[in-house]
C-alpha cells in the first residue's frame, strides 16, 4: 500500500502523514480505547508505539516523525510520552533488558548519546579543557616534589 502523496510548490511530491487524513476526535477515541485496554498489571503487553500504530491502523514511521505543525500535535506527543513512560518503567523494574530499552529509546524517542550529541568544536574544547588540567596537576606534582627535595636537603 502506497502513501498518499501531495504536491509542494517546487512541483514535486511530498509523502503525506496518514495521522493528518484521520479525524482528530476518531483519533483521540482510538488512543484512549487503546491505552484502557491495556492492563495496569506487569503481565500486559509493553506499550509500545508499534502496537499503538498498529491499533490506529498507520504505518509506525508516521507516529515516529509526526511533524510539530501536525493538527494531532499535542495528542501524539502525550500517546508517545505514556508508551515511552512504560518503556522506563520496565527498564527499571527489570522487566525489560537495559540495552534493548535504550534501544527503543533511541530509535523511536530521538534519545542520542551524549558524545554524538556533541560538535566536533565542543569535543575539541573539551579535550584542551582535559589537557589543561593534565598539566596544572602534572605541574602540582613537580612543585611538590621539588618542595620535598628542597627540605629533604
Amino acid at each position: 500500500m502506497e502513501s498518499p502523496t501531495k504536491s509542494t510548490a517546487e512541483g514535486t511530491n511530498e509523502r503525506v502523514n496518514k495521522l493528518d487524513l484521520v479525524p482528530h476526535d476518531i483519533l483521540k477515541k482510538k488512543i484512549v480505547i487503546y491505552f484502557e485496554t491495556q492492563k495496569a498489571d506487569a503481565a500486559r503487553p509493553a506499550l509500545t508505539l508499534t502496537s499503538l500504530a498498529l491499533f490506529i491502523g498507520i504505518p509506525l514511521v508516521d507516529i515516529i516523525t509526526y511533524p510539530e505543525t501536525g493538527i494531532h500535535f499535542e495528542l501524539v506527543q502525550n500517546a508517545k510520552a505514556r508508551c515511552e513512560n512504560d518503556l522506563v518503567e520496565r527498564m527499571f523494574d527489570h522487566r525489560i533488558d537495559k540495552s534493548t530499552g535504550l534501544m527503543f529509546l533511541k530509535n523511536h524517542f530521538g534519545y542520542t548519546d551524549i558524545a554524538k550529541a556533541l560538535s566536533a568544536e565542543e569535543k575539541a574544547k573539551i579535550k584542551k579543557e582535559n589537557r589543561e588540567i593534565k598539566r596544572s596537576i602534572s605541574d602540582i606534582l613537580d612543585a611538590i616534589e621539588t618542595k620535598n627535595k628542597i627540605t629533604r636537603k
